[in-house]
């Protein structure tokens, strides 16, 4: 996992609540699996990227999603390390 994100996930999110979204195909999960492993952390999924939003998952085919994150310098994550984040939480 990149330094930069594992140091800045502290408990994975910065906040309760915090909106948290996923970019682009998934490959190891479902959507919902995605959510209810995001809400176990204390995040809520969001259907869209904003200032707001505090992490991006990016997965292969992540376009209009993960452009909108690097334009508004939202954290990103590949879904590997999505998982990493998982397993170590």
């Amino acid at each position: 996992m990149r330094a930069e994100l594992q140091a800045g996930l502290g408990n994975a999110f910065q906040h309760q609540n915090a909106p948290f979204a996923f970019a682009g195909t998934r490959e190891t999960m479902s959507r919902d699996e995605a959510k209810v492993q995001a809400e176990r952390l204390g995040a809520r999924a969001a259907g869209s990227v904003s200032a707001k939003t505090d992490l991006v998952v990016a997965r292969p085919g992540a376009r209009s999603k993960l452009k909108k994150a690097e334009e508004l310098g939202v954290r990103v994550a590949t879904e590997a390390e999505w998982a990493s984040i998982v397993a170590n939480a």
